[in-house]
């Protein structure tokens, strides 16, 4: 079984168990997945080492030279992976290592993990370029993701001794993260391609940070959900609240003091415990909208970070930028406590020539679903 047939056996599963309705038949739906995760994972084992055993030379000699092997890197092996550079008997083990796909002689057409340490510089200048993928809680759990959530209610009593304490009752509830798409395709011209190893990184990095943070970015806060295979974003689901209780309105005749108190509002509206919470809105928002509103003494309740670390702070709340939310809102909210992200399958970059066009098509995918996990962690400010 190739890395095609799995993915698609394992996109045939998944569809199945979306499509089941009781919990017993999905719970066995998933076991069937797992098993076949499993037996994938050891058929890339058994290749990998049968690979390493045909290409095995005396690690004392080479070329009539006594001298030790030279280890290999995996961040060097991608790098020649994406330039399309042939890769050594000894890189192609530790690139078939590093993958979960059958081995093979060349890279070309094949989908490569990148490595960690140029991923966490992509997550880390994605958290920059985006806030709220800066703030969430991320998992990176292969397989679906059952995430349990209780609301407690309040026990406060006290009591003599010898006396039995109540118990507190627990509401349950369970977010489910199941695993959409993330795709996106960055061509690059083959004279590109002939830059130095290091800035065709940068290059490369730059691109993906760009495109796939704004496709995260825009599905954490706009995203539709199961109904169109995307995360589940949390102004979809503020709106689509019963008789929204976290989403306040205002137009263009709304005067300063009213905007004002909806500020406080929304601030009243977010329950106790989530201290980082933030105000988050375009930049355009910020300075037209949240700058200029006054007090009933006239004072600017916006006032601005000295250090630049963000644009302000209005009555002690942070106030960032964040390009994904829609024109004219504000969103309030801790995502590091009321949202979760998980990455089904960690990124991975494919690539493929088109010689007519001196081009490479360099394809990003992933498998990510993202939800909220609290709504009372939420508010949101929007134009009528």
């Amino acid at each position: 079984m190739n890395q095609q047939e799995y993915e698609n056996k394992r996109k045939e599963l998944v569809d199945i168990a979306e499509s089941l309705t009781t919990a017993e038949e999905i719970n066995a739906k998933i076991a069937e997945i797992e098993a076949l995760d499993r037996a994938f994972d050891e058929e890339i084992k058994a290749q990998t080492a049968l690979e390493r055993i045909k290409n095995m030379t005396n690690p004392f000699k080479q070329n009539g030279q006594n001298d030790f092997k030279k280890t290999v890197s995996y961040d060097d092996v991608f790098a020649k992976y994406i330039k399309g550079e042939e890769l050594t008997a000894e890189e192609r083990i530790c690139f078939n290592a590093n993958n979960v796909q059958n081995s093979t002689t060349t890279t070309s057409g094949n989908a490569a993990v990148i490595p960690q340490t140029l991923a966490k510089e992509i997550i880390a200048e994605i958290g920059e370029t985006h806030a709220v993928l800066r703030d969430v809680k991320e998992f990176h759990v292969k397989g679906y993701l059952t995430i349990p959530k209780g609301t407690m209610t309040a026990n406060v009593g006290w009591y003599e001794e010898g006396d039995t304490a109540a118990d507190a009752s627990v509401a349950t509830a369970k977010i489910d993260l199941a695993a959409y798409d993330l795709r996106t395709n960055m061509p690059v011209s083959f004279r590109m391609k002939e830059m130095a190893t290091p800035e065709f990184l940068a290059f490369i990095k730059e691109k993906i940070v760009e495109q796939a943070g704004d496709k995260l970015a825009n599905a954490v806060i706009n995203g539709l959900g199961v109904s169109e295979s995307q995360p589940t974003g949390i102004v979809t689901v503020l709106n689509n609240e019963a008789d929204t209780p976290r989403v306040i309105t205002y137009t263009k005749a709304t005067t300063d003091a009213e905007l004002e108190a909806n500020i406080r509002a929304m601030i009243g509206k977010i329950k106790s415990g989530y201290k980082n919470k933030k105000f988050y809105a375009k930049n355009a928002v910020i300075w037209n909208l949240l700058a200029g509103i006054k007090d009933g003494e006239g004072r600017n309740i916006f006032i601005p970070d000295p250090t630049g670390t963000f644009p302000g702070r209005i009555f002690g709340v942070a106030v960032v930028e964040e390009d994904a939310i829609p024109d004219d809102a504000v969103l309030l909210g801790d995502f590091s406590k009321g949202y979760v992200i998980n990455f089904n399958k960690d990124l991975t970059l494919m690539q493929q020539d088109r010689n007519k066009a001196a081009e490479t098509d360099y394809t990003l995918y992933g498998l990510v679903d993202g939800k909220p996990v609290v709504n009372e962690a939420f508010a949101l400010l929007k134009k009528l």
